[in-house]
């Protein structure tokens, strides 16, 4: 059993970092069991994240849609989204497993979480979900020693604007990288179905293919995108209103976000510098079409890291 508590402090592309977020408070408790006698190899957990925001957001009326307030698919104007001072107040529940097992000449591995939450939107009461299913095997007596994963990725979107009840899952505090490498997207109203392929050639050098195919949940909310709060003023997250009638059957059309694929290098020279490079090409779907001016998008990027 642990717990955490704590104030996020200002980052991201802040230059004057560091600074506590006023407004903001997480806290949380998991309990988790690793590799019983039952179950070698596995471990599983239960959790709770309380997430409070009492900021007092003030949108602005030439760029309502900046970041700078909450947002959501409510038909409300500025005015009314600056009048309403109600909190977040949101409770996280759920759970993750994870197994590996020995199987023919590799390995397969298994993982899986789902979390519900429950709280207040504001004036609306918070009602959403998200969950993850993944499988993978590694070959591990070949060279480079390939992994292949695949994974199902759902959270969920709000239906209905007008209704008292906000059912879009909210990513909280993520280092969006980390479940985005291109992140123009996130895990709000979101269905991500992937591949991955994992080589380590070398001791000191690993590659990373993806393939991801993004949808929105629901044509009635938000396509979102956005890491949570960086500063005292900014909300996080941004969105834009997914395709509602496009001229084409639902079952054909509106949901279609992109597909995705990347690939990135880890090389480690020495135990303490890695550099990483990464490149990713999106193919944009109806969202991207009837959203913005062009149809494909490119992002790259090198980075190094000292550690010691």
């Amino acid at each position: 059993m642990s717990g955490f508590g704590f104030q996020p402090v200002s980052g991201g592309f802040e230059i004057s970092a560091g600074r506590p977020i006023e407004g903001i408070q997480l806290g949380g408790l998991s309990a988790t069991l690793k590799d019983s006698p039952r179950f070698p190899a596995s471990d599983a957990r239960l959790f709770w994240i309380y997430y409070s925001d009492h900021r007092r957001l003030t949108c602005d009326s030439k760029t309502p849609d900046n970041g700078k307030c909450v947002v959501d698919n409510r038909n409300r104007s500025v005015e009314t989204r600056n009048a309403d001072t109600s909190d977040l107040r949101i409770h996280t529940i759920g759970a993750n497993a994870a197994h590996v097992m020995a199987l023919g000449p590799g390995k397969a591995d298994v993982l899986g979480w789902a979390a519900g939450q429950l709280g207040a939107w504001q004036a609306l009461d918070q009602r959403a979900w998200a969950y993850d299913l993944e499988a993978g095997y590694q070959l591990t007596a070949l060279w480079a020693r390939p992994w292949v994963r695949l994974g199902f990725f759902r959270g969920s979107g709000d239906p209905d604007p007008n209704d008292h009840v906000h059912e879009t899952f909210f990513q909280m505090l993520p280092t969006a990288r980390l479940y985005a490498q291109f992140p123009f997207y996130n895990m709000m109203n979101n269905q991500d179905t992937f591949a991955q392929l994992v080589l380590q050639p070398f001791r000191s050098l690993g590659v990373r293919s993806d393939f991801h195919w993004l949808r929105v949940v629901e044509r009635k909310d938000f396509f979102y995108s956005g890491g949570g709060a960086t500063k005292d003023d900014f909300f996080g997250f941004a969105g834009l209103p997914a395709p509602k009638d496009s001229g084409l059957p639902p079952q054909l059309d509106g949901h279609q976000v992109a597909y995705l694929v990347d690939i990135a290098f880890t090389w480690k020279p020495i135990e303490l510098l890695t550099f990483y490079a990464y490149y990713g090409h999106a193919f944009g779907g109806d969202v991207v079409r009837q959203l913005f001016a062009g149809r494909e998008a490119n992002y790259g990027y090198i980075e190094s890291t000292v550690a010691f």
